[in-house]
C-alpha cells in the first residue's frame, strides 16, 4: 500500500526536531512493513509585509536567522512565484518528505480562518505536486483535525481518496478549539472517514463537544517509539538510591513544581535514600532551580536538561520508578517508554494514562495534589519489590509495541481501501 501522512504540525524540522515525532515513528513502522510512505508537511511563516519589515531590519521569529541577501532573495522568490517556490524535497530515515512553506501573500490576518484557507489552497496544489513525484497515495492519514484533517476530508471528496484520521491535540480539553472552526469540524465530521483519538478520555471530550460524533470515534493508542523498543534490554540492578525520573518540558502543564514539593515532603527525613532526576528543558527552568535550592534539595534533585533519544533510554534504564504530573496528557508517551524497560510508573490522572496505567504497572494520583503524589512516591519507594519489572516490560510490548501497532493500521487502512473501491 501507499500511505500518505498529513502532520497538523511541521514534520521533523530542523530547528524543531521532535515535533511530528510520533507521527515519524508510524511512518517507519508503516514503511518497514513494505509499504510505501510519504508526508506532506505544512508550514505557513512569511508574508508580504513580514518578509518586507525584515529587509527593513525588522525581524521575527521566522527571518531572525537569515541575513539580507537571504531575506530579498527569498521575498522577489515569493512575490515572483509564490507556489511553485513553495514545495522542497527531503529523505528523512528513508520517508520521502514533501515540504509546503506556504505564503500569505498581503493577507494581514493570522485567524482560522484564513489559515484554514490557506490549507486548502496549499494543500491542493501541494497534494497535486506529490501525485506528480511520487504516485497516487492509496490513503491518506492525517493526524489531528486542525488543520491536516479538515485538508483530509477536502481530498477526499475531491480526489475520492479513503483518509483515516487520528487526533491527539490537547486543544479540546484546554478549550482551545477556535469557534470560527466549529461549523467546519462539524461538517467534515460528518462525512464517512474513520477517526480515531489515543486515550478514551479524548473521545469523551470529542463526543462531548461534537454531537455528530456520538458512537463515531475509535480508540487507537500511540506506538512506542521503535529506537526504545529494539534498543538492547537488561535487567535492572539495585542501586544504592532509589532513583525517581520525569521527563517533559519545564512548562507550568507538566506539573514539575508539584513533583518537587510532593517529593520534599514524602522523604524528608531519608533524603539520603532517594534522588530525583527532571530531564527537559522550557520557562521554568530557572524557577524551578530556585524551588530545589529553597527546599535544600540540591544534591537530591537534578535538573539534567534536553536528552538525546539514546540518553533517554540510559536514564529510564538507571530509573527505579517513573513519574509523570501533568496537568493533561492526550496520552502519555513517556509513560509506555518508562514500562517498555521495565520501569513502574506514577501518574495523574489527566486524560490519557488512565487508559496505560494499573495497579499492577503503576499508581494513579489527582492532578496538582502534591500530598498524594508524595503518598504514591513514598508508596512506589516501599514496594519496589511489587513490581515485576520482565512483566511491566512484556505486557508493554504486547499493547504498544510495533507489531501490535502495525497489525491494528493495516487492518484499518485496508478496511478503508476496500469500502472506498
Amino acid at each position: 500500500m501507499h500511505i500518505l501522512i498529513l502532520p497538523s504540525e511541521e514534520y521533523i524540522p530542523k530547528d524543531k526536531p521532535l515535533a511530528g515525532i510520533f507521527q515519524h515513528h508510524q511512518a517507519k513502522i508503516i514503511q518497514q512493513n513494505n509499504n510505501q510512505v510519504g508526508v506532506i508537511s505544512f508550514s505557513f511563516k512569511h508574508s508580504f509585509y513580514s518578509l518586507f519589515k525584515a529587509l527593513l531590519g525588522k525581524k521575527n521569529k521566522f527571518t531572525i536567522n537569515l541575513n539580507f541577501s537571504t531575506v530579498l532573495h527569498l521575498f522577489f522568490k515569493k512575490i515572483v512565484n509564490p507556489i511553485s517556490s513553495s514545495f522542497s524535497n527531503q529523505i528523512i530515515e528513508g520517508i520521502n518528505v514533501m515540504r509546503c512553506d506556504g505564503y500569505w501573500g498581503f493577507k494581514k490576518s493570522n485567524l482560522p480562518l484564513s489559515k484554514y484557507e490557506m490549507w486548502i489552497k496549499y494543500g491542493d496544489f501541494a497534494f497535486n505536486h506529490y501525485i506528480k513525484k511520487y504516485g497516487k497515495p492509496d490513503v491518506i492519514h492525517a493526524h489531528n483535525m486542525i488543520y491536516a484533517g479538515l485538508l483530509a476530508v477536502y481530498l477526499n471528496k475531491k480526489h475520492n481518496i479513503p483518509i483515516v484520521v487520528t487526533e491527539h491535540s490537547s486543544q479540546y480539553a484546554m478549550g482551545k478549539i477556535p469557534n470560527q472552526l466549529v461549523l467546519k469540524l462539524n461538517n467534515a465530521f460528518e462525512s464517512n472517514f474513520p477517526l480515531f483519538a489515543v486515550s478514551p478520555k479524548l473521545i469523551e471530550l470529542l463526543e462531548n463537544k461534537f454531537k455528530v460524533l456520538a458512537n463515531k470515534v475509535q480508540w487507537l493508542p500511540n506506538v512506542l517509539d521503535p529506537f526504545i523498543e529494539n534498543y538492547p534490554y537488561k535487567e535492572k540492578l539495585k542501586s544504592s538510591k532509589f532513583r525517581f525520573l520525569n521527563i517533559g518540558n519545564l512548562i507550568p502543564l507538566k506539573g514539575q513544581k508539584e513533583l518537587i514539593n510532593a517529593f520534599a515532603k514524602a522523604f524528608k527525613n531519608k533524603l539520603d535514600t532517594v534522588e530525583l532526576v527532571i530531564a527537559g528543558s522550557g520557562e521554568l527552568k530557572k524557577q524551578l532551580q530556585e524551588q530545589i535550592e529553597t527546599l535544600n534539595l540540591a544534591n537530591h534533585v537534578k535538573l539534567v536538561g534536553l536528552l538525546s533519544r539514546e540518553e533517554v533510554v540510559n536514564q529510564i534504564d538507571k530509573t527505579d520508578a517513573f513519574v509523570l504530573p501533568s496537568h493533561y496528557e492526550t496520552f502519555g508517551v513517556v509513560l509506555i517508554e518508562a514500562l517498555s524497560r521495565g520501569v513502574p510508573v506514577i501518574s495523574t490522572t489527566c486524560g490519557g494514562p488512565e487508559c496505560v496505567i494499573y495497579k499492577e504497572n503503576g499508581i494513579l494520583v489527582p492532578p496538582k495534589n502534591e500530598d498524594e503524589l508524595a503518598v504514591a512516591l513514598s508508596d512506589v519507594f516501599q514496594k519496589r519489590e511489587n513490581f515485576d519489572s520482565a512483566m511491566l516490560r512484556q505486557e508493554c510490548l504486547f499493547n504498544y509495541g510495533s507489531a501490535s501497532f502495525y497489525e491494528k493500521l493495516r487492518s484499518i487502512y485496508q478496511k478503508k481501501r476496500s469500502c472506498n473501491n
